[in-house]
């Protein structure tokens, strides 16, 4: 135990002196600016997606995206939930088909390099995800004034281009330093302020932000910006104050409530979905193409 916590302290104790990440602003050039509260009107935007039906040939996904609209409390809400179809074709794509829904979403080829692996073709499941993506920065895209739960990481144009002009608010960083320490951690020990913001890193289409919005908060968070506006950040912060999730704006607690589908939920439209498909047997030997773990976990 003790060569353990010697290694975790050791780990926990290096110097860095920058972010891991093109673009970065060494830690000594940093400049932090202090975070006053103040009222404003933002809009947050979650989604989720949760396979009903699948196989190795397609994947019948439920999508839900939300976006709430807060000032001094919540003043507005809006939910889109629809199906999509991921289909493998003869031609080496994945093709996706919406129902309930005035979206379209290019075909993709499987063996593309923003979704597949070195190893591996990319999945329906993967497609799938994607797609919920699309559906939350289009969604997004419709406010003013608005952040987006996640990163502006895209894999493909379609999703790039509705990305232009959304800020991003990440609940987890996988930001590290040159020395592979937790940045967050190592920038919250460089400020005496209470609650601030810094930009750590400029590349050509994102500022990248990290940020404590509570004073008694423990958590710093990643915000990425597509321009130098920092005018986000007061408004953010007042909405930071609700102890459920102290320092993380409730608007994206509320989208991520909203937005998030249950297991009970998928389980009622696979059995609804089941009932009237007709040929059940049929339908089941394609599920048995990927299931298998499903069986094993449950025994």
């Amino acid at each position: 135990m003790d060569l353990l916590l010697a290694k975790l302290r050791s780990i926990t104790s290096k110097q860095s002196t920058r972010v891991a990440i093109k673009g970065s602003i060494d830690f000594s050039q940093l400049e932090f600016k202090e975070i006053v509260p103040q009222q404003g009107t933002v809009t947050y935007v979650d989604g989720s997606n949760m396979e009903l039906l699948g196989s190795a040939a397609f994947s019948l996904q439920l999508i839900r995206v939300h976006a709430c609209t807060y000032k001094d409390k919540k003043i507005a809400s809006k939910t889109q939930e629809f199906h999509v179809i991921v289909e493998a074709t003869s031609e080496g794509t994945y093709t996706t088909h919406f129902f309930d829904a005035d979206l379209s979403f290019p075909d993709i080829k499987v063996t593309d390099s923003s979704i597949a692996t070195s190893t591996a073709k990319a999945s329906p499941r993967r497609v799938a995800e994607l797609v919920r993506r699309y559906a939350e920065v289009n969604l997004a895209s419709t406010f003013e004034n608005v952040v987006i739960d996640g990163n502006r990481k895209a894999e493909l144009p379609c999703i790039q281009e509705a990305l232009q002009n959304l800020p991003a608010l990440s609940k987890t960083s996988e930001l590290v330093t040159d020395t592979g320490d937790a940045a967050s951690v190592v920038v919250n020990k460089l400020t005496s302020f209470k609650t601030w913001w810094c930009k750590v890193a400029e590349q050509p289409d994102r500022h990248i932000f990290l940020a404590k919005l509570h004073s008694h908060s423990k958590y710093v968070f990643k915000i990425e910006l597509p321009s130098i506006d920092i005018s986000l950040f007061p408004l953010l912060a007042f909405h930071s104050s609700d102890p459920v999730f102290l320092g993380y704006p409730y608007g994206l607690v509320e989208a991520d409530k909203h937005a998030r589908i249950t297991h009970q939920e998928r389980d009622y439209y696979k059995l609804r979905l089941l009932s009237k498909v007709g040929d059940v047997n049929h339908i089941t030997q394609y599920l048995n193409t990927i299931n298998a773990h499903d069986i094993l976990d449950g025994v």
